[in-house]
């Protein structure tokens, strides 16, 4: 998506969420920066009460809500397809976030990130200063996206230089302390010793949520879209899906329904048939593998696909029939 473009799509959303009434605030990209960005992406806090007024107002510009669920209570996740691009939009009804542990800690002063912590920057919200610091830490030391990037390190460190000089005293020592932990410790080190700073602001709360949504996500996962290339041999099907899993900027999964040596599940299949196919019980044999085997293989493939694809875009390289 072009840069001017992704600017232009992100603010036209937000400007319909302060039309329809809906309170928000950024829960990262608190300068803006999604021109940098390689696929549109907004995550944003709003009160569990707005929920309604905001799935009107985001099903108007054409979002779906995303089938794979969040880990996260009250937090879901929308997608546009445009021809330009992707959009994600990250919404949370709740500031929360789960550690390696599986331990749910909540931000304690979220009820105020929407009204007294809320500052307006151009054309959208965001938290105060200090909030912005603070989740953005949270971000990093719970390890929300389950590894610690450089470019968390760089941003972190960013929004410390570009707000500290309007904290308070106290906000200052919490800035000061933050980023001797970014600067000197190790990568390894730094989410827990950033959780250790972060304990008085987030309270702890048992759930039971991660291990009733494994089970869910188990039972009711869905393979999302898929595409189907079908073409004789050597053609150059499995080159093209290849090829498209490079380019392509989302999850993708491949999937084999051939006859060919890739992709069996029981590869022993195969080497009977091959072994026995011109035997003296050939017409046996045969019978066997195409009314047995094979369709008892590709079945273990599509349950295997099923769950292994959840979530991704599937390329499927032949198909029987």
């Amino acid at each position: 998506m072009d840069a001017d473009l992704k600017e232009e799509t992100a603010h036209s959303v937000l400007n319909s969420l302060d039309e329809a009434g809906v309170k928000y605030v950024l829960m990262t990209d608190f300068l803006g920066g999604w021109k940098t960005n390689q696929h549109l992406e907004l995550d944003i806090f709003i009160k569990k009460s707005d929920k309604n007024i905001f799935l009107d107002a985001i099903h108007k510009l054409g979002f779906a809500r995303r089938k794979k669920l969040s880990n996260l209570p009250n937090h879901h996740f929308y997608l546009l397809w445009q021809s330009t691009g992707l959009f994600k939009l990250d919404v949370r009804y709740s500031v929360s976030f789960y550690d390696l542990e599986s331990n749910l800690w909540v931000y304690s002063s979220q009820d105020e990130l929407l009204c007294k912590n809320r500052v307006k920057t151009g054309k959208f919200y965001r938290p105060s200063n200090f909030h912005c610091i603070l989740l953005y830490a949270a971000h990093c030391g719970f390890l929300e996206r389950k590894r610690l990037e450089d470019r968390h390190i760089s941003n972190l460190l960013n929004y410390i230089e570009d707000f500290f000089h309007e904290l308070k005293d106290n906000e200052k020592e919490f800035a000061k302390e933050l980023q001797y932990i970014v600067e000197q410790e190790t990568k390894e080190n730094i989410p827990d010793k950033i959780k250790n700073l972060l304990f008085p602001y987030f309270r702890k709360k048992f759930s039971f949520r991660i291990y009733t949504q494994k089970i869910f996500h188990f039972i009711s996962c869905d393979s999302g879209p898929k595409i189907l290339f079908l073409g004789t041999d050597g053609v150059g099907k499995s080159t093209l899906i290849k090829e498209l899993e490079n380019i392509l900027p989302i999850k993708t999964a491949r999937s084999y329904y051939g006859m060919g040596d890739d992709g069996w599940v029981i590869p022993q299949f195969k080497t009977f048939y091959a072994k026995y196919k011109n035997s003296t019980f050939k017409k046996f044999v045969h019978r066997i593998y195409w009314f047995l085997l094979y369709p008892l293989d590709l079945l273990l493939r599509r349950v295997l696909q099923y769950f292994k694809n959840c979530g991704r875009l599937s390329l499927i390289d032949r198909f029987p029939g």
